[in-house]
Order: C-alpha cells, then structure tokens, then sequence
C-alpha cells in the first residue's frame, strides 16, 4: 500500500478587495486553466485545495510518496502555461520582490497530529 504525504504552505494575498475578488474567480471549479490541472495532477498530487481567510491562503496537499516539491517546480518552468499562470498569479501574492530567497508559498511547520497521539496511546 503506497504512503500519500500532507502538506500545509501558506502564501498572504494582497490587501486589495478587488485583487481578492478576481483571485477567488480564477480559482472557481473551471476556471483555472486546463493544463495548470493536468500539471499538478501529474506532479503526484493526489488532492489540493486552497482556503482563504482575509488576505491569508492556505494551501492543502495530499500527494503520493512520488511527488516532491523540486520535481514540481521543474515541471511548472517546463510548462509554458504553467509559466504564464503563475505570471498571472504574480500581481495577486504580496510578496517582497526586492527578496531574491523569498518563495511564494512557504512550507507550514506541522505542530499537532491527532494521528501520532492516537498511535503513541496504544
């Protein structure tokens, strides 16, 4: 039986209604594009979604024990639309662009796992 992997990143929007508006619009069910779907499904992600709370998202994934995140990101820049989708997204993340290091989306550390208290009960 394969092992899947969960994964919490977390990304601030922009503070901008309107920018918050049209984010939530591109991310309704047919709107993203069709080969930005294909590209995450094939990385190995088994599941992702994306919740929002003011200007903070957050990003679940459920991915097989295949994915990694460098995998990913080698296929989205061999991706010419994924490329251009995340140009797009681009203007709605507020991010530090005078920041050469910073990523977009950063890795939540993982402090509660209801699972591991179940398992060290016994």
């Amino acid at each position: 039986m394969s092992q899947t992997q969960q994964y919490c990143l977390i990304l601030t929007l922009r503070d901008d209604a309107e920018l918050i508006r049209q984010y939530d619009e591109y991310h309704q069910a047919g709107n993203v594009w069709p080969e930005v779907i294909k590209n995450i499904c094939e990385s190995g992600i088994l599941d992702m979604q994306i919740y929002r709370h003011g200007e903070i998202l957050v990003l679940l994934i459920t991915a097989s024990e295949l994915f990694s995140f460098e995998n990913m990101a080698l296929r989205d820049r061999n991706n010419p639309k994924v490329v251009e989708w995340e140009q797009l997204m681009n203007r709605f993340h507020a991010v530090d662009d005078m920041t050469t290091t910073h990523k977009k989306w950063n890795v939540a550390k993982n402090v509660f796992d209801l699972k591991q208290h179940l398992i060290s009960k016994g």
